[in-house]
């Protein structure tokens, strides 16, 4: 918006999806608009990506609670100098301060880290699926209710107001801190107390050869796969309502709004289809997060023609798609698993880095593959993405075939 007023135009010039509408200042906003969001999300997600790590391996030592107020704080900090920008109309390099601010406390990806090391602590092993799930399903939906009724705010009083509610649910939040439960108290040895991501590697691959032979390339695996499916979700979230505006969909603003609240309204259904698989089918761990990475998988390969689709199949295949997201819950459950309690925050804090990482480098390979492939096939991409998925589905069944082999195995000795 900013940049387009640097230009003396406006939205609505730019959102028209007409015949004649490609101009020249058309073609000046877009480039900038783009290279102003690639400079945002660097300032706060390299930043991110080493404090996430520290902060998150840190709560080892100092607790979960300590740690996930430093990430509260800087993404207050982030708001409040977010509110001082808009309310003084600062010009946008600004923004590059606040994102950075966001970024010294690790921003959402390393809270959502360190909620889920708590859950662990608290929690046992066979309920953590489900209870990742509760947490992330209410983190989507509270973030789709937050920015659907945003837009319509934004729209009628300007954007102060929703960044100063946004300053207020922060200050709830860290005042909500101390109210969480303790959990058990672990003692580390104080050569933890600021960890790097070379100890935190070698900490997280020795501490475990104590359970069986495998543990660690299991571990790997799933890591790996999870930043496969953190790549083509995010990848594709980067580009898909430039996907849905343009022609030849040209989606008006009304159903881009629409699909993002059908995505986070069928997202609230996850724990209760999770519920279903594991207690009526009794589909194991790695059955689940296969299914949602197939129709992952399968959701990409389907957009690809969403041109050929009418609006309503569409949004059929995003409640499909949704519906089967979980995959992301049982990955973490799994990789939880693998991990001894001592290891817990130094595992996450590397899942956390890696998922910043996996963020920058889909945006930066899906902003600019997405333009380069119009001229070959526009639905590309999805092409792209739903290859891309299929790998961690291969990483997956080589994990669930080498646990059954060592069931077996331990089976057999046993009878013996």
């Amino acid at each position: 918006m900013r940049v387009a007023e640097l230009h003396n135009t406006t939205k609505k010039i730019l959102s028209d999806c007409t015949e004649n509408n490609a101009t020249n200042i058309d073609q000046i906003v877009a480039d900038e608009v783009s290279q102003w969001t690639l400079y945002l999300n660097l300032s706060m997600f390299l930043p991110a990506c080493v404090a996430s790590i520290l902060i998150t391996s840190w709560s080892d030592k100092v607790g979960r609670k300590v740690t996930m107020s430093i990430s509260l704080s800087g993404m207050l900090l982030h708001s409040i100098l977010l509110a001082i920008i808009v309310k003084l109309h600062l010009p946008i390099p600004w923004l590059l301060v606040s994102n950075f601010a966001a970024g010294l406390g690790g921003y959402y990806m390393a809270l959502l880290m360190q909620g889920t090391a708590y859950l662990s602590d608290i929690t046992l092993e066979e309920k953590r699926g489900f209870r990742f799930a509760i947490l992330e399903a209410s983190m989507g939906v509270g973030g789709g209710v937050a920015g659907i009724c945003s837009g319509y705010w934004i729209e009628a009083q300007g954007f102060f107001n929703p960044v100063l509610s946004t300053m207020i649910i922060n200050i709830s939040s860290l005042l909500l801190v101390p109210l969480l439960l303790n959990p058990q108290k672990i003692k580390i040895d104080p050569k933890f107390l600021f960890i790097s991501l070379k100890t935190v590697t070698k900490s997280k691959c020795e501490h475990g050869g104590g359970w069986y032979v495998g543990r660690i390339w299991r571990l790997w695996f799933y890591i790996l796969s999870y930043d496969l499916m953190m790549y083509v979700t995010v990848g594709c979230m980067v580009f898909q309502t430039i996907y849905f505006l343009s022609k030849p969909l040209c989606f008006t603003p009304v159903l881009v709004g629409a699909q993002l609240a059908v995505k986070f309204s069928v997202l609230a259904l996850s724990p209760v289809l999770i519920v279903v698989m594991q207690k009526i089918l009794k589909m194991s761990a790695h059955f689940i997060i296969l299914v949602g990475l197939l129709a992952l998988s399968g959701f990409c390969f389907v957009m690809s023609f969403a041109h050929v689709l009418h609006d309503p199949l569409v949004f059929i295949v995003f409640k499909i798609c949704f519906l089967f997201d979980y995959k992301n819950y049982f990955s973490h459950a799994k990789i939880s698993s693998l991990a001894s309690k001592y290891e817990q925050g130094a595992v996450f804090a590397v899942v956390s880095c890696t998922e910043i990482l996996m963020f920058l480098v889909a945006t930066l390979s899906f902003l600019t593959l997405y333009p380069a492939t119009l001229s070959i096939y526009h639905g590309f991409m999805w092409l792209y993405g739903a290859g891309v998925a299929l790998i961690p589905c291969v990483l997956i069944l080589v994990v669930s075939i080498a646990d059954k082999r060592r069931d077996r195995l331990t089976v057999e000795i046993g009878e013996t």
